[in-house]
């Protein structure tokens, strides 16, 4: 991985080859000075000197596969160079999405290329703004990686993450308090980040909590300016999708009372200090009740927040008498997972990566596995598709945008869930895809024999998956194939700590009592290894994920022996996993072997040393037994 060295060592060359000598070491490579030099005028935008190096290296080193990838790479940040470029100077759409495709690649591959500040701003800015056109995990990355290299934005970050709030007693506490402000206005991608996903690292999160509180507390010594609304707009829109996660003081609830008192009271609605004040309330709680203020003269950033808040909830609301329902709850089980879900819908998400072109199910199943080419499944055209568990919806939006001539049928317990996924499809203009509420093991009311059944990280909340994914063979054509995802008892070892620790001390699943509890994780060193791990998952960042981390009313976990049970007993057959590239490559790194050819016993040695490998779920297909 190469990364900036930009204001590092500035007046040391030798310490500047040491540091990029640690960075090869630490990717596998040797640290012979001839390919520092070239990583070093990479790493500075001269490409032509390097790729020469890289070139005499190739000579020295002819049969050296690492040399070799260096050599790619420094080719290929070539490559994203001048098309940044090319974008930068003259930008259209068409540029933007050709180079969101080859950043997906680089960020991929572990490179995270540095361009000049000014240019990386725009793209990111840009590609935030289109939603669909890159994987928003990639972009997510891409822009954290770009602010990390940035001093002034890391100095930021700590000034603030250090104190509660600026107290405001002296006038330098307000200058240094609004220039702060100033500059993170600036940061355009940052901002947008904010708009668009929830924020998963926990020092940032301290930052954007510290500066809410000192606009709480010292708005009256503050006017509102451009630069003010640019940064509140943003924070409102990052604690709107965390669900308002973030700790909240005894002495800020105080606060929040009477501004909210004050706020409803309002007569006469003033532009700048009363929206001002709605700003800064907004990032702490939902503006249910300021629906009056939708018809007011307002800034855009107001606007926007108040659409954010009350007009998707409303359409919602619209889309949920819209949603037939089949369901017949007679599993305990599935009443209270429904009640958790309609309580917390899950996950929320902005964004989306839905490509240009479809592909067909068997070259969509092909980038899984080779195995797929000799599937009957790969001839189909119009392939029938069930989603069982939706949720919100994000895999049913992405199968029925991504997979041609695809039909989808996308059933989930939960209206709250399935209203909110009627909405994004509604926002995208998806129009291949029907929600409908109903259990998976009350399904006798669906007459339709699928092509591909996808159902990922519901089994393992049910009472009993061996019937569930018998019930779901059921609904499968000769051919079909079902996708399934289930937790892995190894990588949630850490996690299982901390649900012991709540069920030993009966810790309820209310908003009060699972935020307490957080708050407890976060400054308790009891269980300091256990936040070094989870707090690395994006779940540990909203409410709704976070009572799916660590309050789910009901979670079962496998390890992959029981997986071969589990499959066996249902009458199927494991193809293989259905991983990402870059966990293909480190299988094949750390063991010689392709993962399409790994059975599950082979996965089952291969994570008794790779404990994390799986940490999000088993993802992996199967099939009826021949």
């Amino acid at each position: 991985m190469f990364t900036t060295i930009a204001n590092r060592y500035k007046k040391d060359l030798h310490k500047e080859l040491n540091f990029l000598s640690e960075r090869i070491e630490i990717d596998g490579l040797n640290p012979d000075h001839e390919v520092r030099l070239a990583c070093y005028h990479i790493d500075a935008l001269k490409f032509k000197p390097a790729i020469k190096k890289l070139n005499e290296v190739k000579v020295a080193f002819p049969d050296n596969y690492k040399f070799s990838k260096v050599h790619d790479h420094g080719l290929f940040l070539q490559l994203i160079y001048n098309m940044a470029h090319d974008y930068y100077k003259t930008p259209t759409v068409k540029k933007l999405k050709k180079l969101s495709q080859v950043l997906m690649v680089a960020e991929k591959e572990n490179l995270y290329p540095r361009l000049e500040r000014s240019v990386e701003e725009k793209i990111y800015t840009d590609i935030f703004q289109r939603k669909t056109i890159i994987e928003p995990v990639t972009i997510w990355r891409l822009t954290k990686s770009f602010y990390a290299a940035d001093p002034t934005f890391t100095k930021n970050i700590m000034v603030v993450g250090r104190v509660n709030e600026f107290i405001f007693n002296l006038e330098n506490d307000k200058e240094r308090f609004e220039d702060i402000i100033s500059q993170v206005s600036k940061y355009d991608a940052f901002l947008e980040m904010l708009k668009t996903r929830t924020v998963d690292d926990l020092r940032t999160e301290r930052f954007l909590t510290n500066i809410r509180r000192t606009f709480l507390f010292n708005y009256k010594k503050m006017k509102l300016n451009d630069e003010s609304l640019l940064v509140l707009s943003a924070l409102s829109a990052q604690n709107f999708l965390n669900e308002y996660i973030h700790t909240v003081s005894d002495e800020e609830k105080i606060a929040l009372k009477a501004m909210k008192d004050e706020l409803l009271g309002l007569e006469n609605w003033s532009e700048t200090n009363d929206q001002f004040k709605l700003l800064i309330f907004s990032c702490y709680e939902g503006l249910r009740n300021f629906q009056k203020y939708l018809v007011g003269k307002n800034c855009s950033e107001v606007t926007e927040v108040l659409r954010l808040n009350l007009k998707q909830q409303s359409a919602e609301q619209k889309f949920k008498v819209n949603v037939p329902s089949y369901l017949r709850l007679k599993d305990e089980t599935s009443k209270l997972v429904q009640s958790q879900y309609e309580e917390n819908p899950y996950p929320r998400w902005e964004s989306i990566y839905l490509p240009e072109k479809k592909r067909s199910i068997g070259d969509w199943l092909s980038s899984y596995s080779p195995k797929f080419k000799n599937e009957k499944i790969s001839e189909i055209k119009y392939p029938k598709i069930l989603v069982a568990g939706t949720g919100t919806g994000q895999q049913s939006i992405g199968s029925a945008m991504v997979i041609s001539g695809a039909s989808v049928d996308a059933l989930d317990l939960s209206k709250s869930s399935l209203s909110y996924a009627f909405r994004k499809a509604k926002e995208l203009g998806i129009k291949n895809i029907k929600f409908l509420q109903a259990d998976l093991f009350e399904t006798d009311f669906i007459k339709t024999k699928y092509d591909l059944i996808q159902c990922s990280g519901v089994l393992h909340h049910t009472s009993d998956p061996l019937e569930g994914l018998v019930k779901l063979r059921s609904k499968l054509s000769s051919h079909g194939i079902i996708q399934i995802g289930l937790y892995s008892r190894f990588a949630r070892y850490h996690l299982n700590k901390i649900r012991n620790e709540i069920a030993k001390r009966s810790i309820g699943s209310s908003e009060k009592e699972m935020l307490a509890f957080r708050e407890e994780l976060l400054v308790n060193k009891v269980f300091e290894k256990e936040i070094q791990v989870i707090s690395k998952w994006g779940d540990f960042f909203s409410t709704s994920m976070f009572r799916d981390l660590c309050f789910h009313a009901h979670e079962i976990q496998y390890d992959c022996h029981d997986l071969q049970k589990l499959i066996d007993d249902a009458g199927m057959e494991f193809i293989g996993m259905m991983l990402p590239l870059n966990k293909s490559q480190e299988y094949k790194r750390k063991t010689a072997k392709l993962a399409e050819n790994a059975d599950l016993n082979d996965w089952y040695e291969f994570e008794l040393n790779n404990t994390f490998f799986f940490s999000e779920m088993y993802n992996f297909f199967v099939k009826p037994k021949s």
